[in-house]
């Protein structure tokens, strides 16, 4: 399957591109055509809902094709794209128009279509903005009356449960009550259902229905709120439930956050909203499935998933769906937040000795994959992976976009502690892992960080990457080299390579490494491998030719390294000499400080909060005092 990022990149950059259009012009239709166009058949619909979009003079190159973007984003940022067949699968021969149908994301949203020539990002037109909104509901018959909601009593016992009566609704299939405390509003909602009892939409729609909820533990005064059609057009609010304390329970009931974070997002990921306003999931068991399970919180997307329990989520079965690899966990669909921060003690942590070993790679604790399970706008907080014990595992595997990895611990993964993968129908885009602990893996592959082909727009900063063998981290686009920035790396602390390789940048990668600090012990040796810049000699890992170089702006970098470099001056201005470009690649906002004093903050507060004993020892071989 061939994909427009693909095609562009491998004949190696965009002058070649352009170039390669501009022939096809010349030799082809172009000149004698009108003016390209590309149309909607709506300006705003539901989510979900299908759209034809008609596109006429086109060059009638066979890989012309259309993307689907929001209105405000980039072209490369495109959330799905067909050529002008209505599939993914090129023309025999040029097409110069098409009408073309496309399912509109789930995300309330504006929209837009754009026809690219040849495989490139050569826009020849933009269609009318399609704003996605909840579809407003149906109109009850005139003769049943307003929808309207009940309850079975005004007050009841912590978790106690209350019978919700809903009737003369609309009749959508997606019509749903929402459990919020009284005072919030609409979109801060405790726990939900569809009209089936169930977060399973009815098919067909439901007028009326009655459905059990269990009241929360923490004592309140309740809501029940009926909804339309997945939005938040509301059609009938019950009486208010009170929850009283009881007096003879002595243990606090945990706390119940609401979906929007305070924490601060940076870097390029920090686009996203994650599952911020989606229906909460609670979490209310460590099993590996079942209702209640972290599994069956991620089997859907549009969801803010928070933990009324903490402890060891021990995965003792995982699921092949497609492409080459397993996972523990998938989460299936977009617009979701793990938010582990919500855990009482000891937190949550994931852990798996019963994953298959396929190789050397193919096997991933928690697998956030666009392509394969439309996975995209995830943020994942709070979450410890532990013991990921077959020698194929990477902990946490993430091949899709606007994905943000914030206060995670890795320790113990079989290989990598994280991958972000991107291939030719999968690229990877406007990622953030902050905040993060990367500790040690299995010895025999014990590898950090590996960042590979179709990506770009990568931000790691503040992470402490500890205790390691290589790849802290390893960048790479895979000889398919382009001009946005592929990583910005700042103020993380790299601790220790164990005589092997720290940081590594090369084929074709565009990197940014700003404000680092590095160390590792002298006895091991390595200290001149703790940043490689390959620029297409053969030094090191790197290899001869042009196609292995890299280009990456090296600034301000701090080793804690004594002794003179293979320069003659310190280490600190060895590794900033890695660079061979002089001004810094784009890069979205972090809030960056020097080298140690972003190192202190790094120990003080990365990971998982209060750490465990693991992070705990790994924290305390930081040691910053010649720093100052």
């Amino acid at each position: 399957m061939s994909h427009p990022w693909e095609r562009w990149s491998v004949v190696g950059g965009f002058l070649f591109a352009l170039l390669f259009v501009d022939v096809s012009s010349h030799a082809g239709p172009v000149h004698a055509q009108l003016q390209s166009s590309i149309t909607v058949s709506a300006a705003s619909t539901s989510p979900g809902a299908t759209v034809t979009v008609t596109v006429a003079n086109g060059p009638g190159n066979r890989r012309d094709w259309v993307g689907l973007v929001r209105a405000t984003d980039a072209d490369r940022q495109f959330i799905h794209w067909k050529y002008l067949t209505n599939t993914q699968s090129v023309p025999s021969s040029g097409v110069t128009a098409a009408k073309l149908t496309f399912t509109m994301p789930s995300s309330q949203d504006v929209y837009q279509f754009r026809f690219f020539a040849d495989d490139g990002f050569t826009r020849l037109a933009t269609s009318a903005k399609v704003t996605v909104s909840a579809s407003a509901p149906r109109p009850p018959p005139p003769s049943s009356g307003e929808p309207s909601i009940g309850v079975n009593t005004t007050s009841t016992a912590p978790g106690g449960p209350v019978s919700v009566r809903v009737a003369n609704g609309p009749g959508n299939p997606r019509d749903w009550v929402g459990l919020a405390v009284a005072t919030e509003p609409n979109t801060k909602f405790v726990h939900w259902k569809y009209l089936t009892n169930t977060q399973s939409p009815a098919a067909p729609g439901i007028t009326a229905a009655t459905l059990t909820f269990n009241m929360p533990s923490s004592p309140g005064v309740y809501q029940f709120r009926f909804f339309a059609n997945d939005g938040f057009t509301r059609l009938a609010a019950s009486a208010t439930v009170t929850v009283s304390a009881v007096v003879a329970d002595p243990t606090p009931p945990p706390s119940s956050p609401p979906p929007s974070s305070p924490v601060r997002y940076e870097g390029f990921g920090a686009i996203t909203r994650g599952g911020e306003g989606k229906p909460i999931y609670r979490v209310t068991n460590l099993k590996d499935s079942g209702p209640g399970s972290l599994r069956d919180a991620l089997s859907q997307g549009n969801r803010y998933v928070v933990f009324d329990v903490g402890g060891t989520i021990n995965l003792t079965s995982h699921e092949f769906l497609g492409n080459w690899y397993y996972a523990g966990l998938w989460v299936k669909g977009p617009n979701v937040t793990i938010d582990g921060t919500t855990a009482p003690a000891p937190g949550i942590t994931i852990v798996s000795s019963t994953l298959p070993y396929v190789g050397n790679s193919g096997v991933e604790g928690l697998a956030i994959d666009h392509h394969i399970t439309g996975a995209h706008d995830v943020i994942i907080k709070g979450i410890r992976f532990r013991s990921i014990t077959s020698a194929s595992a990477t902990c946490l595997g993430i091949a899709s976009y606007n994905v943000v990895v914030d206060h995670v611990s890795t320790y113990m993964c079989g290989k990598n502690s994280i991958d972000i993968y991107g291939d030719s129908v999968n690229p990877v885009h406007d990622i953030t892992v902050q905040w993060s602990i990367i500790g040690p893996n299995n010895p025999s592959h014990n590898i950090a960080i590996d960042i590979n082909r179709n990506e770009w727009n990568i931000s790691l900063h503040h992470n402490l990457i500890i205790d390691l063998t290589g790849r802290m981290p390893k960048i790479s686009r895979d000889q398919r080299p382009i001009s946005a920035t592929t990583v910005d790396m700042r103020n993380n602390v790299i601790w220790d390579w164990n005589g092997s390789r720290g940081t590594t940048i090369l084929e074709g990668a565009n990197v940014n490494v700003i404000n680092n600090l590095y160390y590792t012990p002298p006895g091991a040796g390595g200290i001149e491998w703790g940043l490689q810049v390959c620029t297409g000699v053969a030094e090191g890992t790197c290899s001869a030719g042009s196609q292995y170089a890299a280009s990456a702006f090296t600034h301000g970098n701090v080793s804690l390294n004594t002794g003179g470099s293979p320069d003659g001056g310190s280490w600190s201005e060895f590794y900033d000499s890695r660079g061979n470009r002089s001004t810094p690649f784009p890069a979205a906002f972090v809030t960056t400080t020097d080298a140690c004093t972003a190192a202190q903050a790094v120990v003080a507060g990365a990971g998982v909060r209060p750490l465990d004993t693991v992070d705990q020892n790994l924290v305390r071989q930081v040691d910053l005092s010649s720093c100052f």
